[in-house]
C-alpha cells in the first residue's frame, strides 16, 4: 500500500447512504450489465440486511474518513459444502483507489474474522469485464462448474 493510505472496512450505517448510493450508481454505470438499479431497489437491500443479522451486511471501504468502496455480502446454507456460503454480491472500489490493494484486502479482512463459520466466497463476475476476473482469479476465486442461472419472477 502507499504511504499516506490507510483503509478501514466498516459496517454500514445509515449516515453512509449518499456515499453508497453514489458508489452503487457509479458500479452500476460502468459495469452496465444486468437489471437496472433504482434509489429503491438500494433502501429495500438495506432494510432487508438490516433484518437479517450475521455475515449479511453492507460493508464500506475507507481511506481515513473517504468512502472508497463498498461490498454487500449474503449468506446461505450449502448442502454441497457443509455450511455457509457468503455470496458477495456487489464489490465495488472507486477508480483511483483501484490497484493499490483495497479489494485484496477487504477480502483478507472477511476471510480472516469469518474462517471459522463460512465455507466459501461465491461471487457473480460479467463476462466482458476482464480486470475483474483477473483481480478475482488473483485473490483464490476459481470458476466452478456449474452454470449460473436466473429466472425473474
Amino acid at each position: 500500500m502507499e504511504r499516506g493510505i490507510q483503509i478501514t472496512f466498516e459496517k454500514y450505517t445509515g449516515e453512509d447512504f449518499p456515499e453508497f448510493r453514489d458508489m452503487v450508481f457509479a458500479l452500476y454505470t460502468e459495469d452496465a450489465v444486468g437489471e437496472k438499479i433504482t434509489v429503491r431497489k438500494i433502501k429495500k437491500t438495506i432494510s432487508a440486511l438490516a433484518d437479517r443479522p450475521g455475515t449479511e451486511d453492507i460493508f464500506l471501504f475507507r481511506n481515513f474518513a473517504e468512502p472508497i468502496g463498498y461490498a454487500i455480502l449474503i449468506d446461505y446454507w450449502s448442502n454441497e459444502y457443509g455450511g455457509p456460503i457468503v455470496f458477495i454480491d456487489e464489490f465495488y472500489v472507486k477508480p483511483p483507489s483501484r490497484g493499490q490493494g483495497v479489494g485484496s484486502r477487504f477480502l483478507e479482512f472477511f476471510i480472516r474474522s469469518h474462517r471459522n463459520r463460512v465455507k466459501a466466497l461465491q461471487l457473480e463476475v460479467s463476462g466482458g469485464n476482464k480486470k475483474a476476473i483477473g483481480f478475482y482469479r488473483r485473490n483464490g476465486f476459481r470458476s466452478n462448474e456449474n452454470l449460473s442461472m436466473i429466472r425473474k419472477i
